[in-house]
Parts: C-alpha cells; structure tokens; sequence
C-alpha cells in the first residue's frame, strides 16, 4: 500500500467522526488486557533503551492514530505525533489520548535543523515512495538519531529460503512469509534489508547504527476487541513462542527490523542498554 493510500486508508476504515471515538473508547475499556496493547508493547519494547528514564523530546512521523507519541509521553518524554490525514488525532487530542499533534509529510518535515532529540517511523517507512528523501528528512531535524521499525527484505541472509519463496508455490510463499503479518506482504516489495541502512548511514557519517529482528506478527481483525484472556491470545502466545525459536535458529526470518541510526555517540548507560536488549551495534567510524 502506498503512502497516500495507506493515508486515505483510515477514513475508508473508520469513515465518521463517531467511528473514531468508538475506536478509542474501545482502547480505553479494554485498557492493557488487551491483545492490541500486547501487540503494540512488541513493537515498543525496541524503543525501551532510549525512552526508559530518559526524557527527551521525540517527533513520530506517520503516526495515525497518535500511538507512538503516546507511549513515549506516558514514558516521561515529549512527543509530536504527526501524519498526512490528521482526522484521527485531532479526535485522539479530543479524547485526552495526546496533548498535541499536526500535519505533516515525512519527507518534507517544516521543522528546524535539530529539533527533537530522536525521531520514530513505526510500522510506515517501506511504504514511502522517497525513502532516502524522508530519512534524510528525519536526519535533518534530529539532533540524536532517527528510530525506523519497519519491515525488511526477510531472507538477505538466508539463500535458500529466498529461492524456496521466490520459486514456489503461492500456497508456500503465504505460509512462509505470513499473510496475517502486521504490513500484509507476501512479496519483498517496499521492505528494506539491513544492509541498505548500513550504506545509507556510512554515507551520512553517522558513527553508529543499531539493529535488532523481531516478529509482531500476531494481528488479526478486531484485536482490539479482544481482551488478553482470551482463547485466541493463549493461541497466540503459543504461536509466539515456536516462531521466536524458529527465528533464533535462522530457520525463519524476522519481519520486522528495527534500525537506530544515530547522529552522536549515545552515552554509555544507551549503549549498555542497548546490548542488554539484543541490538547489534555498529560503530560506523571504525569500519570506515
């Protein structure tokens, strides 16, 4: 789904003013017992180490529903939720979920030079026509670095896999990459290797970038009906736990990468932080 499409997709999705409200009532009953705060905590469990005790001010591009920069405040940080269609923050304002939001192109950002701390683009980056136009966007107004959770090209690694998908069945290739993934791709369209980070961030000079895999890929229609006790969410659970071991032993590739491409050198407690919680990090001067 392209960028404006993704965009107009909320709309079609949730077309009234009431719809929106209903969405977030939803959210607020069902509270943390719900399956989609679960699956929400699996993709916000990467940002830890640079939201955790350290308050900071964040700009999260793309940001539909307001999310991303509801976390982070709830965390003790500033946060700007922006988007291309903002009639869903304006209601997420209206109903106490985020102080504050506004338009915004991700690759034309109207922000100063170094004006927030860190920058996130959750769950939307490989759906950007200019990718490179909206990172060095991001890079522009970030003084400390640019957080990209997203979905990768899954098997650059992994040879065999690559060929199995690519030359197999439809039947195969679904059960492979997982229809139900949270960006429904079944093709490596849009979907961005490691490696085109690492190019992109020597080219920058950054001095270092972090990577991590993980696999969110749980989502399901009316998840956030659905409260964490249910029978569905111990299937879940099940699922999660054979597909991180399928994951570690390469047998199958993550979906989802996070990058955190950085403009200084973060101080010692991030990095510690960061190493603690599975990030490979790159000191990009040193392999200059």
């Amino acid at each position: 789904m392209s960028y404006n499409l993704q965009s107009e997709w909320y709309d079609q999705k949730f077309p009234t003013r009431t719809s929106k409200i209903d969405f977030y009532n939803n959210i607020k009953t069902a509270g943390n017992n719900s399956i989609a705060e679960w699956l929400q905590q699996l993709f916000f469990n990467s940002i830890e180490p640079l939201v955790k005790n350290r308050p900071r001010k964040w700009l999260t591009v793309a940001d539909a529903y307001g999310f991303d920069a509801r976390y982070i405040i709830a965390n003790g940080s500033d946060a700007l939720a922006i988007n291309l269609n903002t009639d869903f923050l304006e209601v997420a304002k209206a109903e106490g979920f985020i102080p504050n939001y506004a338009a915004g192109d991700v690759e034309k950002l109207l922000f100063a030079d170094d004006e927030f701390d860190y920058v996130l683009c959750k769950d939307h980056y490989h759906n950007l026509p200019g990718k490179d136009v909206a990172l060095l966007e991001m890079l522009r107004v970030a003084k400390m670095g640019v957080v990209i959770i997203g979905a990768q090209h899954p098997v650059p690694d992994m040879p065999l896999v690559h060929h199995i998908i690519t030359s197999g069945t439809n039947r195969l290739n679904q059960l492979i990459t997982n229809p139900d993934s949270f960006a429904g791709a079944t093709s490596f369209a849009g979907q961005v290797p490691l490696s085109d980070f690492e190019k992109f961030a020597a080219q920058f000079n950054s001095p270092m970038i972090a990577s991590k895999t993980t696999d969110p890929n749980f989502y399901f229609d009316k998840t956030v009906a659905d409260a964490a006790k249910d029978e569905r969410f111990i299937t879940i659970n099940i699922r999660q736990e054979v597909v991180d071991l399928l994951i570690k032993s390469k047998t199958i590739p993550a979906q989802v990468l996070t990058n955190i491409i950085f403009k200084q050198y973060p101080d010692a407690n991030v990095l510690k932080a960061l190493e603690k919680d599975g990030y490979e990090v790159v000191n990009m001067i040193a392999n200059s």
